[in-house]
């Protein structure tokens, strides 16, 4: 698809990509959520023994997020350096991402022309975040795809039936350790 004339001519191609991309999106958003709120660490966790891994998660996110951005803004500009060259690039002539001496410059730069593709992907966030998204958190928060016991997609019916396996566990154990006195 290219803008010509302020329309934008829209492929099969590009709704693959966008539905594709968006999902992408959705499942990063997602796990980026279930890292930084992740309770393995905090008390009735797993590992509550290892106190000093409670902020782990969103350190971890703080920096992963960092280095997504970074190589995210270096692609923006490569691709924007490749729609104002005037030479026919290849994919097999850029060997260092225009930071050697490749075909690429990546210092011109045709002003906002050459990020005409930025659009496309406006359209891919606002699918993702519209649709998308709230798509793939309905379905992994209601535990459609896991009838309620599988991991990760048994969502919230899962983590209600092992609170209540948990319980039953419990009580047992309390049975088993206060004598019983029974009628002779």
């Amino acid at each position: 698809g290219e803008v010509d004339d302020n329309t934008l001519v829209v492929t099969y191609g590009m709704i693959l990509l966008w539905t594709v991309g968006g999902g992408m999106h959705s499942c990063f958003d997602i796990s980026v959520w279930y890292i930084s709120a992740c309770a393995c660490c905090h008390p009735g966790g797993i590992l509550e023994q290892c106190g000093y891994c409670k902020k782990f998660g969103s350190v971890l996110m703080v920096v992963i997020i960092a280095v997504v951005v970074a190589i995210s803004t270096f692609i923006a500009v490569l691709r924007a350096s490749i729609e104002s060259s005037d030479a026919e690039i290849s994919i097999s002539n850029i060997t260092s991402g225009g930071i050697n001496d490749d075909v690429v410059d990546l210092g011109k730069i045709d002003g906002l022309q050459s990020f005409e593709f930025v659009l496309t992907f406006v359209i891919e966030m606002l699918l993702t975040y519209i649709i998308y998204f709230p798509l793939l958190g309905t379905i992994l928060f209601t535990g459609i795809l896991g009838c309620g016991r599988v991991p990760f997609l048994g969502g919230r019916p899962r983590e209600v039936w092992l609170e209540n396996k948990k319980r039953i566990q419990q009580s047992h154990s309390d049975d088993n350790t206060i004598p019983q006195w029974e009628d002779m």
